[in-house]
């Protein structure tokens, strides 16, 4: 099992709602596939579930049946409001955003292709003020009004003109 339920104790299942450990004052939650992250009341970010590729962002790749605190993000981060495949990005206080987790098709924006179980700066990207994933993609919505995007591109999914995937953000292209 993964963990998902993120209460740290067996059965991993439950036909009903169940408390995730230590988490008592949660002001958002986004769910992924295979693991869930929360934002606390004080600006820290905590995960749990499948941790292939490092998406719990605790330095490991362990999967967690009860949460672990995202490493390496300052206090006052915002989660994404969804997790896109096995990935975990945030908007950092500054604007900026890191992500963590599996890097095949360019999901973590840094440029590199490699995964990493602590948070990476998604390159060039400042100003942010909206976060969104689905499977291996990433957009962001800057202050200014920009949309930006990385990561699989196969269908054009990240709005640029091309199918060629991003390992680092791309501004989407203006609707005329």
């Amino acid at each position: 099992m993964s963990g998902q339920l993120g209460h740290g104790a067996r059965p991993e299942y439950s036909a009903v709602p169940v408390t995730v450990s230590g988490i008592d004052d949660a002001r958002a939650v986004a769910a992924g596939m295979s693991h869930a992250c929360a934002e606390r009341g004080d600006g820290s970010v905590w995960c749990w579930g499948t941790n292939d590729f490092g998406n719990l962002g605790d330095g490991t790749t362990t999967t967690r049946s009860a949460p672990v605190m995202l490493a390496g993000l300052v206090t006052g981060s915002r989660i994404a409001r969804e997790l896109a495949g096995s990935v975990t990005c945030a908007v950092r206080p500054d604007g900026g955003v890191a992500c963590v987790g599996r890097n095949a098709e360019g999901e973590l924006g840094d440029g590199s292709g490699t995964d990493s179980s602590v948070p990476v700066s998604v390159a060039g990207l400042t100003g942010v003020v909206a976060l969104g994933g689905g499977g291996q993609s990433w957009c962001a919505g800057r202050s200014n009004g920009e949309a930006w995007c990385w990561g699989d591109n196969a269908y054009g999914q990240l709005g640029d003109g091309s199918t060629t995937d991003r390992w680092t953000p791309v501004r989407v292209v203006d609707v005329p």
